[in-house]
Parts: structure tokens; C-alpha cells; sequence
């Protein structure tokens, strides 16, 4: 399975006029699963052309979605045409079905001007009101991913649908940016369903001293600040506050936080319980445990993927 690189950053963000001014983040990098994991052990996809009037658009921007979805820089599939990859793990077919609307959408007030002077000049406009209408957009796949046994691994059936409103007097959208979006909306889609995906996320450090002795809450804020420029000190300086501040859901979550960010999930869930456990209205260590959670599927993922 490759690798995955995990770096613990520190960041400032302002989070508004109710949170403190300098919140810090931790820059967790991680790998979260693909939503359907029968994909898994698929390293090749063919994809045929759709059938449809979008159907081949269809077709080229779901193969370069896939063969974009990468893990530590590396291509997760092998993509290409059907008529080509005739030994490919599974077949991407299917067909798309594009209806476009117009249907009444009330009216609005406009000011029109009802009388010109010789010159054309407007010297009299009044309120009127003008119909509306608007420009319903539906796309709907129907795709089916087959193995080789032909057995069907995924099937992508829901509708994009896109709305524009214009009224009398305004040009009438155009119609492609909108196919256009909806394709590139179902594209991702299926990307997500079938391949596992690398990001950042910035997770906030809880700060809150409330309880902690003076000396404590001095070097917890101290850790803290610390972070900004060496999260490793950091984090090693909450570590030496658990025995005098113990079950403190602050100090609890952000020992959590540098457990996952160095990928060390055991830890992590330890601390992200034991942080409920002391103040259950806090939702963060919930939030931790179920990141925890889809790491852990997608490493099962990959490790079906690439076999070890």
C-alpha cells in the first residue's frame, strides 16, 4: 500500500467577532475513502462512450476525473476507451438523458418608460409588471460499472438538475454553460464514488482554560502559541501537561489532534474519547472519532487496492 504522508502544520485563522482572534488550526493531511468500496480492487476502468446527445461529453469528463484521482501523486486507475482497454478490471457504460423546461415563474416590477419626446429622449417611465419564466435543466445518467464476471460493482443514476430564472425584456440563457455544469457534476460524482481521495483539512485546537490551575493554564496557552511556529514542541508540550491537568477536554482533543496528525489512530481514539467522556457537549472529539473512522476504511481500501 503506499504510504501515507502525514505533516502537522500550524495556522492562524480568524474566526469572527464571537471566537478569539488568533484561532489556531492543525493542518491535518490524510486519505478518506471512496463511498463505494466494491471499487476497491479495481486497478483498470474502460469507459465507453455514453449513449445520448451527452452522452460522449459524458464520457470524456468522467474518464478524466478518474484518471486525475490520485494518492501521493500517483494515478489510483488506469482510464482509457473501451475499444482500446479490452483487458480492463471493469466497464464504465451507461447512456444520459438531457430534458430542458420552461415554465411559468410569476412576474416582477420594472420601470418601462411609456412616453419619448421628439427626440426620443424618456420623459416619463412608470412601474409595470412583466411575465417571468424559468429555464429547467435535468440531466440523468443511467451508468453501470461491470466486472468481468458481469457483475455490476457501481451504478450512478441521480439526476443533475440546474434553474435559471429570466423574464420578459432579458435574454434567455443559454443552455450549455448549464449542461456543462450538471456533466461536470455528475463526473465528480462518480469520481468519489470510485476512488479514494488525499486532502487538508484544517482542524481547529480547542483553547478554552476554564478549570486548569494558573501555572497549568499559563503553559497550555504557552503550547499553544507554540504552535504557530513548531507543531512538534507543540504538541509535546500539551503531552507534558496530562499528568497535572489530566481529564481536561482541551488539553484531551488537542493531544487527539497531534495523535492523528502523526498517524497514530489507537492514541488518537483514546484521547477523543476520553475527551467526551469529560465534556460531552463539545463536539470535536466526535467530529475526531469519525474522521478516525473513514481513515481507517479508506486504508482498507488501499490496501485491497494495491494488494498488501
Amino acid at each position: 500500500m503506499i504510504g501515507v504522508r502525514l505533516i502537522l502544520v500550524a495556522t492562524a485563522a480568524g474566526f469572527g467577532c464571537c471566537a478569539p482572534a488568533h484561532a489556531e488550526t492543525l493542518q491535518i493531511h490524510g486519505i478518506y475513502p471512496a463511498e463505494n468500496s466494491r471499487a476497491a480492487p479495481l486497478s483498470s476502468i474502460a469507459v465507453q462512450q455514453f449513449g445520448g446527445i451527452d452522452g460522449p461529453a459524458l464520457s470524456i469528463k468522467i474518464s478524466d476525473a478518474l484518471r486525475d484521482a490520485r494518492i501521493d501523486g500517483q494515478s489510483y486507475f488506469n482510464v482509457g476507451p473501451a475499444s482500446v482497454m479490452r483487458e480492463a478490471d471493469a466497464v464504465l457504460t451507461g447512456t444520459v438523458a438531457t430534458d430542458v423546461r420552461t415554465s411559468r415563474s410569476g412576474s416582477k416590477e420594472v420601470s418601462r418608460c411609456v412616453k419619448r419626446d421628439d427626440k426620443r429622449d424618456c420623459v416619463e417611465r412608470r412601474k409595470v409588471k412583466v411575465r417571468c419564466e424559468q429555464l429547467n435543466l435535468s440531466v440523468r445518467p443511467t451508468l453501470r460499472l461491470i466486472g468481468p464476471e458481469g457483475d455490476m460493482i457501481h451504478s450512478e443514476n441521480a439526476q443533475s438538475t440546474r434553474q435559471v430564472r429570466f423574464c420578459e425584456g432579458e435574454r434567455q440563457p443559454s443552455i450549455e454553460p448549464l449542461v456543462e455544469q450538471s456533466l461536470d457534476e455528475i463526473a465528480q460524482r462518480v469520481r468519489f464514488s470510485l476512488a479514494p481521495q488525499q486532502r487538508v483539512e484544517n482542524i481547529r485546537i480547542l483553547e478554552s482554560r476554564s478549570g486548569m490551575a494558573r501555572a497549568d493554564s499559563r503553559a497550555f496557552k504557552d503550547a499553544i502559541r507554540m504552535s504557530k511556529s513548531d507543531e512538534g514542541v507543540a504538541c509535546d508540550a500539551f503531552a507534558t501537561l496530562e499528568p497535572s491537568v489530566g481529564e481536561h477536554v482541551s488539553l484531551l482533543f488537542n493531544l487527539g489532534l497531534c495523535a492523528e496528525a502523526r498517524g497514530d489512530f489507537t492514541n488518537a481514539g483514546d484521547y477523543y474519547r476520553r475527551a467526551i467522556a469529560s465534556d460531552p457537549s463539545k463536539s470535536h472529539a466526535g467530529d475526531g472519532l469519525a474522521r478516525l473512522r473513514q481513515r481507517e476504511r479508506a486504508e482498507e481500501q488501499l490496501a485491497e487496492h494495491y494488494g498488501s
